[in-house]
Order: C-alpha cells, then structure tokens, then sequence
C-alpha cells in the first residue's frame, strides 16, 4: 500500500482499469484495482425515484459521482491537517462504478475501503447531496436517497432511505 504524505492519505480508486500505480498529490498515490485484484465494495449510496432514471439524467448521476469523489479525495489529502477528524488517521476509500438499477428507478454508487465515523459523517451522511445537487428541481421533489451498510453484523447490510430535500 502507499505510503501517506504529511497530510494526505492514499486513496484506492476501483473502477474498470488494473492495479495501476500513478502519482498522486502530497506526494500520496492513488491506485486502480485490476480485474482480479478488485476487492469488493461493502457500502452503497442509492438515489431512488418514483418514475426511475431515464438515461439522461444516469448520466448526470455519473457527472454528479465525478464530483463526489473529487471532494472525498481533496478532503482525504487533507485529513490529518482537519480540525476534529484529523486527530484520527485517514480512512482509505475505494469508488467502483456507478450502477443503475434494472427497472431504472435507482442508480448506485458503491464504495469499499474503511469507514469511520468521522468518515461516514462527513462523505456518506453529510456530502451525500453532492450525487444529486445539480438535478432539476421538479425531478428533486420526489428524490430519495439511501445508505446501504452493516451496522450490525448479525443483520447483514441494511438500507436506510430519506427524502433527498429535507427541512432543516
């Protein structure tokens, strides 16, 4: 595994490329699994919808994951040097390609690699609006969107859903 830089962590990107090693920022490295050594993913972020994803808006979906993994990687070079959850070593995070579902009504990021809670605060619960946040209003209204994880090993993974635009 890569060695962390004075304030970056590394960060595996699973994705349809091999094990690839590339210069990465802070003098990390960023990694692709290859076919064969992709490790599998162990949580999953949804959006779902009442009259499904036509093929334009997965797209978007797609466009708006960019996005999301750009935060969490700006974020995870800069973990160790962030109040609060940089007094905790840095998570790695695995992305692997988006999905969307067989009846269209829900598209999927998974994810691999460690979670923390601190992690899971700040990307799964808390940037969660970054794989939806440019979509048309009228499409938002109805949007769901959903975690899919263990919490408790005797249940297995579960997902828990929640309406995408929230009162606050």
């Amino acid at each position: 595994m890569a060695e962390d830089s004075l304030c970056g962590p590394s960060v595996i990107d699973c994705g349809p490329a091999g094990l690839v090693e590339s210069g990465g920022v802070n003098d990390g490295s960023v990694f692709t699994c290859a076919e064969g050594d992709v490790s599998e993913p162990n949580r999953w972020m949804h959006l779902r919808h009442p009259h499904g994803f036509t093929e334009e808006q997965y797209k978007q979906f797609k466009a708006h994951v960019r996005v999301f993994e750009a935060y969490v990687r700006a974020t995870l070079e800069n973990w160790e040097c962030l109040p609060v959850v940089g007094t905790h070593p840095s998570p790695e995070y695995e992305f692997f390609e988006p999905e969307l579902s067989g009846d269209h009504m829900t598209v999927t990021l998974p994810l691999g690699g460690e979670q923390t809670l601190g992690s899971r605060a700040t990307f799964e619960d808390g940037s969660s609006n970054l794989l939806w946040q440019h979509m048309p209003l009228d499409f938002l209204l109805d949007l769901e969107e959903g975690l899919t994880e263990t919490t408790d090993r005797s249940h297995g993974p579960q997902t828990n859903w929640r309406r995408a635009l929230r009162r606050r």
